[in-house]
């Protein structure tokens, strides 16, 4: 669609970025981690440790971390989530439970309720498979 990304050009020159255009980009991001699922062998790929840490802070800030317990995430990346947290289950076998509680349980305590019922389903459903 050349109309949006003439218009993201814009707001990028401009110091700006809509929403919609963030959501697209967490969306498209998303799509192009569940597409590489089945490269999702840690054991074979150890790098992968290495993205699922490279996004867990951002994970969390959009997610809503530091917010109080009751307050609501205006837009919840929930297909980034479903993506990234099935990468963050594969990473848990042979880690140190230190490793685990900074990579994947801490993120996930740290947020307001809701976004911690999104996050820890997508992340304990994906442990189970």
């Amino acid at each position: 669609m050349p109309g949006r990304q003439d218009a993201f050009s814009a707001e990028l020159e401009n110091g700006e970025q809509s929403d919609s255009e963030e959501e697209l980009y967490d969306t498209s991001a998303a799509r192009w981690l569940t597409s590489a699922l089945s490269l999702f062998d840690v054991e074979a790929r150890p790098w992968l440790r290495g993205v699922a840490e490279a996004y867990s802070e951002w994970t969390a800030m959009v997610n809503g971390s530091g917010l109080e317990r009751h307050d609501e995430v205006r837009q919840m990346p929930s297909e980034w989530n479903a993506a990234y947290y099935r990468l963050v289950a594969h990473c848990v076998p042979g880690l140190a439970a230190e490793s685990i509680d900074r990579i994947a349980l801490n993120p996930i305590r740290a947020l307001p309720d809701e976004a911690f019922f999104d996050a820890s389903s997508h992340f304990l459903r994906s442990l189970d498979r």
